[in-house]
């Protein structure tokens, strides 16, 4: 674009309509397509004026960009930007593009310090988007921005000065804010900030969970720290306090990660703090000891040439977080049974749930809280999905090493196949009347939906379909028979967060079953094109549409129907045609 045209324009921008999100989004597009450089002046026109001649050198684009970019800083909209300002997405947005123009001159600590009581280590885009200027920095100016982030707080600008040290940045998290990160651990976050940008990946819940690059980085920074000395060590209550912060919960999911350079962070983050716990004398060192070291034998060994690991079952990392947890809680009623569970054995079986018999069918005291927590760890751990090639491999060897890959990826739910979950689960949903243990029942049987294999494995062989229509029956049409309000109320819309009526709860795992076994069948058509297939399926389908539009007509209140649905039912339930 004509940079004697957008120069002008970003000055009027950023003077007087940062506050403005239509026009930081113009911004934002134009940043990338504009070389903010001066035209040389001809040298006829040198001559004749007495102005002093337009600078020519390479200087002159970087000179423009920083003085767009010290205006955005000390504009009132900037000054006034908070964690939760509805402007701070555009603004940092902004910040980056003027950052990408010219790196070199824009990355120096005076921009660097305003950003940094900004940044909330989340997962939503506006922290990303800081933290990749943070490691845009570092890779420009070969420094390390930790000596910055170290008056960072968590908890904001105020509780800064109480940070003297990288531990201090971890043990400030919020512990349940972090094991939410455990469960709902972002797979294909990479350590590659500028490559993560450049794909624009978007993560569910964003803003729930912390960012696993930073918070594990700043762990790492902590045991560096401690392994120097100079009363940065690490003491025995240090540790107590670190297990109850779930940070090596979190770093034992990272070995879940579909991203190999996430995987070798996770775990170089355990390999060092097996070897400092190994030299600090506490109480809990020796079955912290032990439940790393079953962890790193449930987790599949690198190759020969490479060291980095595997990717480990999500639910066999995750309940080894929640079993780390445990310990630094010995309170809590899972300290008991992890703890037997792992005593029992000199290895963890990574095929297997762990706990799964025990759990669901407990006599203890605490069975009502052992059970919610082992159909937690099903829904949350159910994370893998398939990937399916585009095009049939051609060789034997490119079909081996597919099929291998494609079996790490569907670990979680080959795990729970093995030991009949899903029959569990909706046996334990008829039978009792608890409505929160229901709605986690529903949860999880929505993840196994989500994956294709899955899906189609619940929908040709467990009966998925039958299911949901006993219980549009059951809640559906007289409400006299519907669900009590508790759990209507706890059926919550993951987009709106307001209460949903269960039938749509059924219809849209219905919608997950259309689209996951269309596909399938789909997928197994383009493989073998004389195979005809059969697809009774699709008459399930309509027989629970044809439910839900009678339910609907006799109780006079229309159902919703899911969007794929309505929108364009003959493809869905077609896909082949």
């Amino acid at each position: 674009m004509n940079a004697g045209l957008v120069d002008p324009l970003f000055t009027v921008i950023m003077e007087d309509h940062a506050s403005s999100d239509a026009v930081l989004k113009l911004v934002c597009a134009m940043a990338p397509r504009t070389v903010m450089k001066v035209r040389p002046t001809p040298a006829s026109s040198r001559l004749h004026s007495k102005r002093r001649p337009t600078d020519t050198s390479p200087s002159s684009q970087p000179a423009l960009v920083v003085r767009h970019l010290q205006t955005l800083l000390a504009t009132r909209a900037f000054a006034n930007l908070s964690r939760s300002s509805p402007l701070r997405e555009p603004i940092l947005l902004v910040i980056r593009a003027l950052f990408d123009m010219s790196p070199a001159t824009c990355c120096q600590p005076v921009h660097i310090e305003p950003l940094i009581p900004v940044y909330g280590g989340s997962m939503d885009v506006a922290d990303r988007t800081l933290l990749s200027i943070f490691h845009l920095f570092e890779r420009h100016r070969r420094i390390s921005v930790a000596t910055l982030l170290a008056t960072w707080s968590p908890e904001g600008p105020d509780a800064a000065g109480a940070i003297r040290r990288a531990l201090d940045i971890v043990l400030a998290l919020d512990p349940r804010r972090m094991l939410a990160s455990c469960a709902d651990f972002p797979l294909r976050r990479s350590v590659d900030l500028q490559s993560e940008i450049a794909s624009k990946q978007a993560y569910p819940d964003a803003d729930e969970v912390y960012d696993p690059v930073y918070v594990l980085s700043v762990f790492a920074m902590a045991l560096a720290q401690g392994s120097l000395g100079g009363g940065y060590e690490l003491s025995s209550l240090d540790w107590v306090e670190v297990l109850r912060s779930n940070v090596l919960g979190l770093a034992a999911c990272a070995l879940s990660s579909r991203m190999a350079d996430m995987r070798e962070l996770g775990s170089f983050v355990l390999a060092k703090s097996f070897a400092i716990i190994k030299e600090t004398d506490f109480q809990e060192q020796t079955q912290v000891l032990y439940t790393l070291f079953l962890l790193r034998h449930a987790c599949p060994p690198p190759a020969a040439p490479s060291r980095t690991p595997h990717r480990a079952p999500s639910m066999i990392t995750l309940f080894f977080a929640h079993t780390l947890r445990a310990i630094g809680t010995p309170s809590s009623f899972l300290y008991p049974a992890t703890s037997r569970f792992l005593l029992q054995r000199p290895q963890v079986d990574a095929g297997d749930v762990p706990l799964l018999y025990s759990m669901l069918y407990s006599s203890d005291d605490e069975w009502k809280q052992e059970r919610g927590w082992m159909i937690r760890l099903v829904r949350d751990g159910m994370q893998s999905a398939q990937v399916r090639p585009h095009s049939a491999p051609s060789s034997l060897f490119c079909r081996f090493t597919l099929t291998r890959i494609m079996h790490r990826f569907l670990q979680d739910w080959r795990i729970l196949q093995r030991r009949h979950t899903f029959s569990l689960l909706i046996s334990l949903h008829q039978s009792t009347g608890d409505a929160v243990a229901q709605r986690s029942i529903v949860e999880a049987i929505a993840n196994m939906t989500r994956n294709q294999t899955a899906c189609a494995a619940l929908v040709r062989r467990e009966g998925l379909l039958p299911w949901l229509a006993i219980q549009m029956g059951a809640t559906g049409g007289d409400p006299s028979a519907a669900v009590d309000a508790d759990a209507q109320t706890a059926l919550l819309d993951d987009v709106s967060a307001t209460s949903i009526d269960p039938e749509v709860v059924w219809l849209r795992l219905a919608e997950n079953a259309v689209v996951n076994v269309g596909l399938e069948d789909a997928a197994r058509a383009a493989r073998k094109p004389d195979t005809v297939i059969r697809a009774a399926w699709r008459g399930e389908i309509l027989g629970l549409l044809l439910k839900a539009v009678q339910s609907s007509g006799a109780s006079r209140t229309p159902t919703p129907m899911p969007p794929s649905l309505v929108a364009d039912p003959t493809s869905r339930l077609s896909p082949l045609h």
